[in-house]
This record gives C-alpha cells, sequence and structure tokens, in this order.
C-alpha cells in the first residue's frame, strides 16, 4: 500500500497520497449533481413556505418561551421589560450568531454600537445564553410533535433493553 501511495505525484489532487511529510491525504470527493427533479421540488416547497425574517422568528419564540427573561444585567437587576431593551438583546444575538458584529449591525437595526456593546457586557453572558437555552430546549421537548418524533426514532426494545434507553432524558438536563 505504501509503494502504491508513494508512486502518486504529490501534486496530484485528486489521488490518495502520501504528502511530502509521509502524512496520508485523502482528498473529499467530488460534488454530485443534483437532479432536476429535486431542484423543482425544493423550489415548490420553498415556494410554500412565507418568508420570515430571523428577528420575527425570535420574538415569536420569546413570546412562547419567554427566553429573553433569561437575560438578567450583571448587577443583579431583572431585565426591563422594555422593547428597546429587547430589540438591543435580540440584535446582539443576531449579531454573534451571524457574525456580523456590532458594528454592522448597529447599523442595520438603529441602535449604536455603544448601545449595543453595554447590552452585550451586561446582559449577554455565558450563564444568561445557557438559561435562555435550557428554556428553549425544555419548550421544544414539552412540544407534543417532538414526543411523537422521539417515540418515531426508537426502535422498539428487543428484550435486552432499547437502543434509546428507557426514558427520555429529564428536561434542562443535557
Amino acid at each position: 500500500m505504501e509503494s502504491a501511495l508513494a508512486g502518486s505525484p504529490p501534486d496530484d489532487r485528486g489521488a490518495v497520497r502520501l504528502d511530502g511529510d509521509g502524512h496520508l491525504v485523502v482528498p473529499p470527493l467530488p460534488a454530485e449533481g443534483i437532479p432536476s427533479e429535486a431542484r423543482e421540488l425544493k423550489d415548490e416547497l420553498a415556494g410554500m413556505l412565507p418568508f420570515a425574517s430571523i428577528a420575527s422568528l425570535l420574538i415569536e419564540l420569546d413570546a412562547r418561551t419567554g427566553f429573553l427573561d433569561c437575560f438578567t444585567h450583571a448587577g443583579g437587576r431583572k431585565l426591563a421589560k422594555s422593547a428597546e431593551a429587547k430589540r438591543n438583546i435580540l440584535a446582539v444575538l443576531i449579531a454573534m450568531a451571524t457574525n456580523l458584529g456590532l458594528g454592522r449591525m448597529s447599523e442595520a437595526c438603529g441602535a449604536s454600537y455603544d448601545v449595543l456593546a453595554w447590552t452585550m457586557e451586561w446582559y449577554v453572558r455565558e450563564d444568561t445564553l445557557r438559561d435562555a437555552n435550557t428554556v428553549i430546549v425544555n419548550h421544544h421537548y414539552n412540544l407534543e410533535l417532538s414526543k411523537v418524533l422521539a417515540a418515531a426514532s426508537c426502535p422498539p426494545p428487543t428484550g435486552s433493553g432499547s437502543l434509546c434507553g428507557a426514558s427520555p432524558p429529564r428536561p434542562g438536563t443535557w
């Protein structure tokens, strides 16, 4: 095997080979073309879905879960319930999630960079992010469809124990 691998020229990008340091190099497989039927189905399904901005989705998620209540001030005060404070937290979360950065997000949402930086410093911390994530996951876990899909993805017990375990994990334990 080593002689076959060593016989490949080092500049041959398409073959499994050994590089100059003797490390095994396995190139990625070439992408396969997408069948036209799959492209048509994708376009048809995309046309059925309404457009919703990420900000609108997060506002709806907060209405259902209250996850924004987890973002408390580092000084210990609870978050003010003002729409402006929630907007600033959502702007910071979107800026972090998309790598947009606070500067570009301030241009997009109309809040100043200083306000977003202050919000990030005092409200968006590791512990508040963890708490908000737990609220969202617990909400999802308790949805009826989640229970149906979880049951459908587990094979029936074989007598020697189920692959999925005897019971689902408690919310907030993962």
